[in-house]
């Protein structure tokens, strides 16, 4: 019997997006640093959910969640993982406390919107592994380019905003002719 929380993949995924908003408005540089930590760590524990429910020899996707999100061009809301995505998910989830825990020690200016949108990252990156319908997929992918660009842009060196630009157009031109 797999183990199941209802709607985890729901909450891993978008559980970072509440992490941002509160690491954003909450005053004090200390208490970003700790909401944001905190946000990964928990993400990362309740990913350790998916690693002790998975079954093992069941063929297919596991902890799939399925629902009708335009029905007039039957677009789902349609998640679940495999064997690999599995571990994409939990590697994503695993770097990310790490990633937030060692660039606080590195980004000296603005932390908090720096913070919001590593948290904002990871969901569209979870999105992405978990992702069973290809709009869906399309939506998290695109997603991913606005903290990327934001993040390359500020807190980029060199050529920053240049190379902000040229990712973003690259990037959204590319997937948008696919």
């Amino acid at each position: 019997m797999q183990f199941s929380i209802p709607f985890l993949l729901s909450i891993i995924t978008f559980f970072p997006i509440l992490g941002a908003v509160v690491t954003f408005l909450v005053p004090g540089e200390t208490e970003k640093k700790t909401i944001a930590f905190g946000t990964t760590l928990i993400v990362f524990l309740l990913s350790l959910g998916l690693w002790f429910g998975w079954e093992d020899g069941q063929a297919g996707m596991q902890f799939v969640e399925d629902t009708v999100w335009l029905r007039e061009l039957n677009v789902h809301y349609h998640v679940g993982v495999d064997g690999i995505s599995l571990f994409l998910v939990l590697l994503t989830t695993l770097t990310m406390p790490i990633a937030v825990y060692f660039s606080n020690q590195f980004v000296k200016d603005q932390i908090g919107p720096y913070l919001a949108l590593m948290l904002l990252l990871e969901t569209a990156m979870i999105g992405v592994f978990v992702a069973l319908d290809l709009v869906l997929f399309f939506v998290f992918f695109e997603f991913s380019l606005i903290p990327m660009y934001f993040l390359i842009g500020r807190w980029g060196s060199g050529n920053r905003v240049y190379a902000a630009t040229k990712f973003f157009l690259y990037t959204f031109a590319g997937s948008a002719l696919c």
